[in-house]
């Protein structure tokens, strides 16, 4: 009977072992799909309008991964901030570290330290505080809170939009006024940021021509804000907008670039204020200048400071008459004719090999800097540097990354297959410059089949070019050859 029992026991406890095994197997075979179900909502997937934008924005690396999500959720003020700071850095080619520090001279660290805000700490939040993006509420004794958490609105997302383009140097006043039937409802302190962003179409009105200023933003809304304000700080210069090519100029003046600003009266090489104006009046559109470091920290158009029995100030060198007549100018006085000349490109030549990395790091801030703050990013993405070895390539792009970048060889240890691997997978080289001499037909082919264009320097023989031409060669340097002579 005892027997019995125990192996009636025995039974029951292997069925039960076998069922909690099988609940068990079970549970690891629907517990992913219920994981799954949850992590999967409704938000998670984009509208269908929204996704060919939201995808390019984040191919364009201006969306923190962190939001990748939930994109039809609305948008925190906090989140919005690590938006807006993510994109701008990224057009800037800059961390928020460095951003800051060039633009207050205080340490982001330091500021975070400083707690501007009651309610956040956030690292993004207050690097756009520093920069002016964003401001706070006053809460009195307690300071100044910034509600993190809270839902950003259309308005406020405008005016953070707008004030991103004065940061960029864009011109954000006296926009075209929007016509919105709900106008009356936007805010006195946002009327000229919502139209200055409807202007660009940055932003839309919802329907029926209604902005609905105090509607909240989603994320995807937002991703497609800034995707479109990208694009538009994109533009090679301030035309009808027909081409968002970065390598546009290499397709105007019949592909001659006016070496040194162009020869002047027999005189080549003089960088000056004369050959500048007649070589644009003769049709030029894409001038090479030498640009060196003055001794209070400017760049001046001259071919080499020994010629002159060393460098100069910037005030020296204005008084200079270039071969005893012509006059001498500063980098500014080219970036404030490529402003009044929209349509004007510069090619630099900053000797840079002749300079310390320090020097030549120096000569590119320089150049940033001040092209940044006279015209924005759509004259900086007017200059094209030439870089004279792969270190040089990388030094720069800590600086700004240029969308449109020469590799001139005339200085480079590279070999032919040197040049062809550094510039293959790198769209931003367009062009590589040398001379007749390194040219062979190899080279070419292996350089063409990566979609590069090769340039001559320096040629000023009309027979000379046309031949070239009939090579394959795309462009070519020059003193005294004219686009409209090339037919």
């Amino acid at each position: 009977m005892i027997f019995s029992l125990m192996l009636c026991y025995i039974k029951e406890y292997r069925m039960k072992k076998r069922l909690f095994a099988f609940l068990t197997a079970l549970l690891f075979i629907i517990q992913p799909a219920l994981l799954l179900a949850q992590a999967v909502s409704p938000t998670d997937e984009m509208d269908d309008w929204a996704y060919p934008e939201v995808i390019e924005a984040i191919d364009a690396h201006l969306v923190p991964a962190s939001l990748q999500n939930q994109y039809r959720s609305n948008i925190t003020r906090s989140q919005y901030c690590n938006l807006i700071v993510k994109a701008v850095c990224e057009m800037l080619g800059t961390t928020l570290d460095d951003l800051v520090m060039q633009r207050t001279g205080v340490p982001l660290l330091q500021q975070v330290l400083e707690r501007p805000f009651n309610d956040t700490a956030d690292d993004d939040v207050t690097g756009a505080y520093a920069l002016g993006l964003v401001v706070g509420y006053d809460d009195g004794d307690e300071g100044y809170s910034f509600r993190p958490d809270d839902l950003i609105t259309r308005q406020e997302a405008a005016v953070l939009i707008w004030r991103v383009a004065g940061l960029l140097g864009m011109n954000n006043e006296s926009p075209p006024v929007s016509d919105y039937a709900d106008r009356g409802r936007i805010s006195d302190w946002a009327l000229t940021q919502v139209d200055y962003v409807s202007s660009l179409g940055i932003m839309v009105g919802i329907n029926e021509n209604v902005f609905s200023p105090n509607a909240r933003l989603t994320r995807q809304q937002s991703f497609i804000m800034v995707i479109r304000f990208y694009n538009a700080t994109r533009l090679p210069h301030e035309s009808s907008a027909d081409d968002l090519d970065p390598h546009i100029w290499t397709t105007i003046c019949e592909g001659l670039i006016a070496h040194a600003l162009g020869g002047i009266d027999g005189f080549v090489g003089n960088n000056s204020l004369e050959a500048l104006l007649e070589n644009y009046r003769l049709g030029h559109r894409v001038f090479e200048v030498d640009l060196n470091l003055t001794t209070d920290g400017e760049l001046a158009a001259v071919h080499n400071w020994p010629s002159y029995s060393g460098p100069r100030s910037s005030d020296e060198w204005r008084e200079v008459r270039i071969s005893g007549r012509y006059t001498a100018i500063l980098l500014q006085d080219l970036l404030d004719f490529m402003m009044e000349h929209p349509d004007m490109y510069i090619v630099t030549d900053t000797k840079s090999f002749e300079y310390s990395e320090e020097d030549m790091m120096t000569q590119f801030r320089i150049l940033y800097e001040r092209t940044f703050e006279r015209g924005g990013l759509s004259l900086v993405n007017r200059i094209v540097p030439q870089i004279y070895n792969q270190e040089m390539y990388h030094s720069i792009g800590e600086i700004y990354r240029y969308p449109s970048i020469i590799y001139t060889l005339y200085t480079s240890p590279d070999s032919d297959a040197q040049v062809v691997e550094f510039v293959r997978d790198k769209p931003d080289i367009k062009v590589i410059t040398m001379g007749p001499v390194r040219y062979s037909q190899e080279f070419h082919a292996n350089l063409a089949a990566y979609d590069k264009l090769i340039y001559f320097f320096t040629i000023n023989d009309h027979a000379e070019i046309e031949s070239y031409r009939e090579m394959g060669v795309s462009g070519f340097y020059t003193d005294f050859v004219y686009p409209e002579s090339i037919y």
